[in-house]
């Protein structure tokens, strides 16, 4: 009896309107998304950028399942990108919803595949939330044809119900993302010990770095345990009855946290999806809003049979808790003779739940900030170049090295700071090919120069370093350009020099004439 009643509340009917007023808000965040990806073409999906895909695919050979491959043009990239833009739209109206959300899918997920090096979490909510696009009951209400055809239909969107399956089944992968963040971040001595925000803010994906000193410490502190706290917490809001106090004030922090990352980090659009959800979450009291009413309640009856979209909703469900729990029962060794088991079937010691997830294009990781233990590095930047009269001056940093978050990350394989798994043989070659590209990016705003030379001061945020005062400066490239082209006569192979306290002499590492 019980579980027949559990099955009704599952698969019991929901308001529609609400869903789609999601479906309208992930559409304005897709094209957002592929804005941006579009202006950053020319440096990153570009065959010829500052990626090398060719030795992505060959270092992350699953990559390859994708519809982007090697010999694609710049052009190309741009033109699919600009078509996902205006594809986007028919989303927000709602025209062809499905085959809209089919095709932004293959492309969010060929592009986070293409360019994998530099993958964030951005990529990785964006093409989670178009998957649910397609299987989420869109497209029944705000429909733009609809209202120009029939103004009246405004009033039957109000009332009309749609099965709720598929949005409880995406409740719970919510739910799985905020519990797993949360609690994993329990595992962290930084986020326990209260300096793991303010190291956060001192790495160069936040906003203002500079601005943050040891003075803020205090403050960073509370905000930090309130994170803490409040992140596993954000789940309840899914269970909670309708206006319930403890509900609201959840939401209140729920805001504060999304808003406070838009605001000191350049992860921006997964959280703006997170926040957007909540249209879901408060379905009901955004009902009540819309009828000036409470909303009637609906009623349960035993279903019938599921569909395929709640089947595989079911399914990625399923998954996505299968590799939570296999992570968590790998970093505690309880899953030890399993693993053992599974090296055997699959010859490696990743989770065996990425096949499937990865075989439907989901790249989906639940953990958030929690890395910061190991992933903790200041890295500034001087650059000089003299001239042939031997005068010396600066040079901008950002005109070689900018700093939005993607160029971040491409700089972080540079110095050791490496986030993905990589075989250590090829790591030079990644490393060269990334300098290469860097100083073949700045030659072509700059015909001829002088002898410009790159130093960076490389230093962990810890307890005993908040004022960054142990910095290792190093050169780590040495170049000119000739003719819009680089002529490379050093660079840093061995990010292990950063680590040392001693002189070691480079002679060893450089590389002369690597004019590609």
């Amino acid at each position: 009896m019980f579980v027949n009643h559990l099955i009704s509340v599952l698969m019991g009917p929901t308001y529609a309107l609400p869903i789609d007023i999601f479906r309208i808000l992930v559409g304005l965040l897709s094209f957002i998304f592929f804005l941006r990806t579009y202006l950053e073409t020319r440096d990153f999906s570009n065959p010829n950028g500052l990626i090398d895909h060719v030795l992505s695919q060959d270092l992350y050979p699953a990559t390859r399942f994708s519809f982007f491959q090697p010999g694609l043009s710049l052009v190309f990239f741009q033109i699919i990108f600009m078509l996902a833009g205006l594809v986007s739209w028919l989303l927000i109206l709602g025209y062809w919803v499905k085959l809209a959300a089919a095709f932004l899918f293959v492309v969010a997920v060929s592009t986070y595949r293409w360019n994998f090096l530099v993958m964030h979490v951005d990529d990785a909510i964006m093409h989670l939330l178009l998957f649910w696009m397609l299987l989420l009951p869109i497209g029944h209400t705000l429909v733009l044809q609809e209202y120009l055809d029939n103004g009246a239909s405004v009033e039957i969107w109000r009332t009309l119900t749609v099965p709720g399956t598929t949005m409880r089944l995406f409740l719970m992968n919510l739910s799985l993302l905020y519990l797993a963040a949360g609690l994993w971040k329990w595992t962290s001595p930084m986020w326990r010990a209260g300096t793991a925000l303010y190291a956060v803010f001192k790495i160069a994906i936040s906003r203002a770095p500079k601005f943050w000193r040891p003075s803020h410490l205090p403050l960073v502190k509370v905000a930090n345990y309130v994170a803490l706290v409040l992140e596993p917490l954000f789940p309840l809001m899914f269970l909670l009855p309708t206006n319930s106090w403890v509900k609201w004030t959840l939401f209140i922090g729920f805001l504060g946290f999304h808003f406070g990352i838009i605001a000191t980090m350049k992860i921006p659009l997964a959280n703006l999806a997170m926040v957007g959800a909540t249209v879901i979450i408060f379905r009901n009291e955004l009902m009540h809003f819309i009828l000036k009413e409470a909303p009637p309640q609906l009623e349960l009856h035993f279903p019938g049979q599921p569909g395929f979209s709640d089947l595989v909703a079911l399914i990625l469900v399923i998954c996505l808790t299968l590799m939570v729990i296999w992570k968590a029962g790998s970093a505690s060794g309880l899953f030890r003779p399993l693993s053992r088991i599974n090296q055997i079937i699959t010859g490696t010691h990743q989770n065996p739940m990425y096949g499937p997830l990865w075989a439907i294009g989901i790249a989906q990781s639940f953990r958030l900030f929690d890395w910061i233990d190991a992933r903790n590095y200041h890295i500034s930047f001087d650059i000089l170049e003299t001239t042939d009269d031997m005068r010396t001056h600066n040079i901008d940093t950002q005109e070689l090295f900018p700093v939005s978050t993607r160029y971040v990350l491409l700089q972080s394989y540079l110095f050791g700071n490496i986030w993905r798994t990589i075989d250590p043989a090829r790591l030079s070659d990644l490393r060269r090919t990334i300098f290469t590209r860097y100083a073949r990016r700045y030659c072509k705003n700059h015909k001829d120069t002088g002898l410009i030379q790159v130093y960076a001061t490389v230093q962990r945020v810890t307890s005993d370093n908040l004022s960054l005062s142990r910095g290792v400066r190093r050169l780590i490239m040495r170049f000119a350009c000739r003719d819009c082209k680089p002529v490379l006569d050093y660079i840093c192979l061995t990010p292990e020099l950063f680590d040392r306290k001693t002189q070691k002499s480079y002679e060893e590492l450089q590389v002369r004439s690597l004019t590609q």
